[in-house]
């Protein structure tokens, strides 16, 4: 079902593509640095997947969608591999740097270790600057906020914040 939902995806990226291929893709700056980010982006929760052939469709809608300019990836501890998965898609097409990826912590679970915590996704994500990265549902914060603090220090973070609604939240 959720290759299906991708796939369905993957095809209206491809219609609406041909459409509006002449359409201007509308962008807003992040107050705080000016970059400039499209106002939709993809959000990642069914991409929990684990064969090959569940892997077909999601690297499709991601390789399109960096064809047609967009940027933002969203994903989350939460979603099951999808920061794994975004990981490799990302890895293998080569194309890590055209994209803004947002995740987002555990929603609940073990902060004693919180640089732990974060090293979990980078390594899954494969990068070594994470774009956005929050903390979902304020779980975990007085622990996880000053090691966000360090690794933006180390340009290893390059926007942190909390996520508590669907809107995003971010502390540069």
């Amino acid at each position: 079902m959720k290759t299906g939902a991708a796939a369905a995806l993957g095809l209206a990226i491809g219609r609406t593509a041909s459409a509006q291929s002449n359409s201007t893709l509308i962008t807003k700056p992040i107050p705080s640095t000016g970059e400039r980010l499209p106002v939709i982006g993809l959000g990642t929760n069914a991409y929990s997947v684990n064969t090959p052939e569940q892997m077909a469709p999601p690297r499709e809608v991601i390789e399109r969608m960096g064809q047609m300019g967009g940027a933002v990836i969203d994903t989350a501890r939460a979603y099951g591999r999808s920061e794994a998965v975004i990981g490799e898609i990302l890895q293998g097409l080569g194309t890590r740097k055209q994209f803004f990826i947002a995740t987002k912590t555990p929603i609940g679970g073990d902060f004693s270790n919180p640089q732990a915590v974060l090293d979990v996704s980078f390594n899954a994500l494969k990068v070594d600057v994470i774009d956005l990265m929050q903390i979902h549902m304020m779980a975990g914060l007085e622990q996880l906020m000053p090691v966000f603090e360090k690794a933006k220090a180390a340009k290893r973070i390059r926007s942190s914040g909390s996520a508590p609604r669907p809107t995003v939240s971010t502390r540069n």
